[in-house]
């Protein structure tokens, strides 16, 4: 097995989710699977809702 096949086997650190809202905005979260503690900065904010 080579270094390329195994980097595309292992399963990624960061993940990003994108979906769209009721009024048709994107909304992409970003997930780092390693550390729950990360966070990014942006300059919009939305409030979530459960």
């Amino acid at each position: 097995m080579t270094d390329a096949d195994q980097r595309r086997e292992a399963p990624s650190r960061y993940r990003c989710i994108e979906f769209e809202d009721d009024d048709a905005d994107t909304i992409t979260i970003v997930q780092d699977t390693e550390n729950d503690r990360a966070w990014i900065q942006s300059t919009v904010a939305l409030p979530v809702e459960p």
